[in-house]
Parts: C-alpha cells; structure tokens; sequence
C-alpha cells in the first residue's frame, strides 16, 4: 500500500513488532484515539470493523499513520464475513436480566419480519448509543457481539446487556426511554 492510499475496507492489518512494544512503553505518545486504533488491531479484524470499533473514527487514516511509523502492517484481506462467536453460559443475574429484557421486547414484532436494513439500524443504533453514552473501550466486547449479529434475533439477545451499559451511566439512565422508543422502531 502507498503512504497516499488508504487501504480497503476489507484488509486485514496486523502489529509488528514496533506496534507491540508501543503498547507495552508508550514511547511514541500515540493520541489516544490512534493508541485505540492500534489496540484494536490484531491481524483478524478488517478495517470495516476496526473503523465501528473505535466509535465510527477515520480509521482509515489512523491505520495510515500507525503503518507510516512501523507500528502496523497489511497481512491480508477479508474474504468472508467472521461467524459469529458463541454464545457464553448466563449467570443467574443475566437470567434475570433476560428476562426483564424478554418483556421488554415481548411487544416488538417477530425478529424475522425486520428488514435487512431495519438490522443494520438497529446495530448500528446501538453500538453509537455505547460509543457516546459509556468511557471509550469499556463495553468493546459488547460492542464485538452486537456487531457480529446477522439478524434481529441475535441483536434482540444483546439487548439486556445493552440496556444495563446505558443504564450504567447517569446520561444514559436519563435518556434510557427515550433511546429504547427509538432502538424498538427497529429491532
């Protein structure tokens, strides 16, 4: 890749050594939105998702920067979308909270009436909503399944954790009725 060309949605960087111990000593006083970036780089994730996981920043530039100082390198490009990740054994309070959350939802139409578009609305709703409302990386592997979810169904079995990270911060518990009017127009 040239310095004047940003990469594709679709390639895949991964950190050099460089990019490793930038981690560790924090030698080259990365701003915190590229240090993120390059955090979030691990040789898996394509740009796409690199650029949601950062809360929608040009990563595109960021990952020009930290490959123009030797932090990152291009190892490949994403063929195919990830398969989602397992779903993890619930504790008895996630039980709870899923239940709280199925008659939350109990009112929405079926999840497989929604619309490709009305999902992606949906996801991306909710991963802006963490991205604003919560400290920058603190809900990143909720954000990770939200964004891997392929219909509303999946994005309806994060919706209890969703609604317990906005409710964790005093804006969010402000607005909490007004954000879950809004996600259920869609989800």
């Amino acid at each position: 890749m040239s310095d004047t060309t940003a990469p594709a949605l679709d390639a895949i960087f991964a950190k050099t050594p460089l990019g490793q111990q930038e981690i560790q000593q924090r030698s080259l006083k990365l701003p915190l939105l590229t240090r993120r970036v390059l955090l979030l780089v691990d040789g898996r994730r394509p740009v796409r998702e690199l650029a949601t996981l950062a809360g929608n920043a040009d990563a595109s530039s960021l990952l020009m920067e930290l490959e123009a100082l030797g932090c990152i390198e291009l190892t490949a490009t994403a063929t195919a979308a990830p398969a989602p990740a397992p779903a993890a054994a619930t504790s008895d309070a996630a039980a709870m909270a899923t239940a709280g959350a199925a008659t939350a939802l109990a009112g929405l139409p079926p999840a497989g009436s929604r619309s490709a578009e009305q999902v992606d609305m949906a996801r991306n709703f909710m991963i802006n909503t963490i991205n604003r409302m919560l400290e920058q990386n603190s809900r990143l592997t909720l954000v990770e399944k939200i964004f891997h979810s392929v219909d509303a169904a999946e994005l309806r079995e994060h919706y209890a954790a969703w609604e317990e990270a906005i409710g964790s911060s005093w804006m969010g518990r402000k607005r909490l009725d007004e954000l879950k009017r809004k996600l259920f127009e869609v989800l």
